[in-house]
């Protein structure tokens, strides 16, 4: 028995760990001194008995506790594996990882001695604790901000919504355009100038939040599990969302001020650049993208290489869910005028036709954010771009049969 001790002893030192170790035949239980001193014990404050262990696991998790321990010596389970609260000799609880396992069974099978350790996790939940706050926190971010952008945008509606009705008595309504034209000017300039600015703000604790979930990476690695893991993911994967939303909504308040520079197009190129930005996506689930010898067309290259990245990557997105997911970037050949007809083809969940006047809409979203995640502003930028050209876009859609997207330009020699 000594020599078992002292080996507790040397283990528990190297471990950091308290070891435990239950004789089941006389319910007596022998605690190491790092057992006692990590709760802030002194060695022996308590007699060697499972009644005592029971005493000081939080009433809340005793339950837990105990019927782990229990499927462990029926054999249910591999291992006695749990994190509950201990009590401290101060009155406070400290987190603690509980592991054991039987090392000594009779001839029947029957355990007679169950061995184990606690580790002190605290550091670990603290952090996670953290992440949580860091997460509710971006989230209230993104809830006010898309709020105060939505009552922005709801104001700009209703004022088209008075526009037209005054239109049907031409002589009133001349001497009211002009009032109301410059009040929706204005309108739309402090609305692009309000989209700025909260972009920019949103930039600044969007990144506190990013830096936060890669400090915590660097600075505490060997306090952090897989579920403190898992919360950062999450903390990232919504700072990207969040990013992309970022971007969208500034490249939206820019599109009025920017001046067109159009030149002529390799359309074909441009694409194949596009497609080559995702080309490890397009590897991973294996979509079979067929680009047509696509016409040379006039517009603003920047612009267009925007409108083109939201029309790809809204068909890669939403053929997410199939088996063979299949993209097609072509035009129609009939054309004979000085326009030219781009399409942009999946064969992803679609929709309802019914639904096409909401598709380009601010904001507006056929699918839920956890399906189909996004900013729900990409069409909506798309279409405005193509607008800005002196082009149309429009889509033919069924559910779960996909979407075909179609805008027209200017075609060039």
């Amino acid at each position: 028995m000594r020599e078992s001790e002292e080996n507790f002893s040397r283990f528990s030192l190297l471990t950091n760990d308290g070891i435990w170790d239950w004789d089941l035949k006389t319910d007596a239980v022998h605690f190491d001194p790092l057992y006692y001193t990590m709760a802030g014990y002194e060695i022996d404050d308590f007699p060697h008995l499972l009644e005592e262990y029971r005493k000081r696991v939080h009433p809340d998790d005793v339950e837990l506790v105990f019927s782990n321990a229990e499927d462990h010596l029926s054999g249910k389970i591999e291992r006695f594996s749990v994190e509950f609260r201990f009590l401290r000799k101060d009155g406070s609880w400290l987190w603690v990882m509980g592991r054991g396992k039987v090392v000594e069974q009779d001839q029947d099978g029957n355990p007679l001695r169950f061995v184990g350790t606690h580790t002190d996790i605290s550091a670990q939940k603290a952090v996670e604790e953290k992440l949580s706050q860091y997460q509710l926190q971006l989230e209230d971010i993104v809830e006010d901000r898309t709020q105060r952008l939505n009552e922005r945008i709801l104001e700009i509606e209703r004022l088209n919504a008075a526009l037209t009705n005054i239109l049907d008595d031409y002589q009133t309504a001349n001497e009211k355009l002009s009032s109301m034209s410059t009040s929706l000017t204005d309108t739309y300039q402090e609305l692009e100038s309000f989209t700025y600015s909260v972009s920019n703000d949103l930039r600044v604790p969007l990144n506190k939040v990013k830096e936060s979930a890669q400090t915590l990476l660097k600075k505490y690695p060997s306090k952090i599990d897989q579920k403190a893991l898992e919360y950062i993911e999450s903390v990232n994967i919504n700072a990207l969302i969040m990013d992309d939303l970022i971007e969208n909504l500034t490249e939206l308040s820019l599109l009025g001020r920017q001046e067109l520079n159009p030149i002529s197009i390799d359309s074909f190129a441009l694409v194949e650049d596009i497609i080559n930005t995702y080309s490890d996506q397009i590897k991973k689930r294996k979509i079979k993208i067929d680009i047509k010898d696509l016409p040379p067309c006039c517009a603003d290259e920047n612009l267009l290489k925007i409108a083109l990245h939201n029309l790809i990557s809204n068909a890669i997105k939403f053929t997410n869910k199939q088996k063979k997911p299949e993209i097609t970037i072509g035009y129609q050949p009939d054309q004979t005028d000085d326009r030219v007809i781009y399409f942009v083809k999946d064969n992803g969940v679609g929709f309802n036709m019914e639904d096409t006047e909401k598709v380009f809409d601010t904001f507006q979203r056929l699918h839920s954010q956890d399906e189909f995640p996004g900013s729900g502003i990409g069409l909506a930028l798309a279409k405005k771009i193509i607008n800005r050209h002196g082009g149309k876009i429009w889509v033919e859609a069924a559910e779960k049969d996909g979407a075909t997207f179609y805008f027209d330009l200017e075609r060039s020699e």
